[in-house]
C-alpha cells in the first residue's frame, strides 16, 4: 500500500517539473512549486481514493497527474 503512495508522489513531481513549476520554494509566497503542495496534494486525492475504491498502478499515476496539473493551475483556480 505505501508504495503506491509513493508512486503517486513521484509521478506527481515528475509531471509538476514537465509542466515546468519551479523546483525550490519561497517561504513568503504563495506560489505552487515541485516540492509543496503537489506532493501532499497526491498523498490527499490517493487517501480519498482509496477509501471509495481499489487502488492499482494506473490509478496511482492518474491521480500524480491530475494532482500535479492541479497544483500548476491552483492559484488561478483559487
Amino acid at each position: 500500500m505505501i508504495e503506491l503512495f509513493v508512486i503517486a508522489v513521484l509521478v506527481s513531481m515528475v509531471v509538476a517539473y514537465l509542466l515546468k513549476l519551479k523546483i525550490s520554494y519561497d517561504m513568503n509566497s504563495f506560489e505552487p512549486t515541485v516540492l509543496f503542495p503537489t506532493p501532499f496534494i497526491a498523498v490527499g486525492l490517493t487517501a480519498i481514493m482509496h477509501k471509495f475504491i481499489e487502488l492499482d498502478v494506473v490509478v496511482v499515476v492518474s491521480i500524480g497527474i491530475i494532482s500535479a496539473i492541479f497544483s500548476k493551475y491552483v492559484n488561478k483556480i483559487f
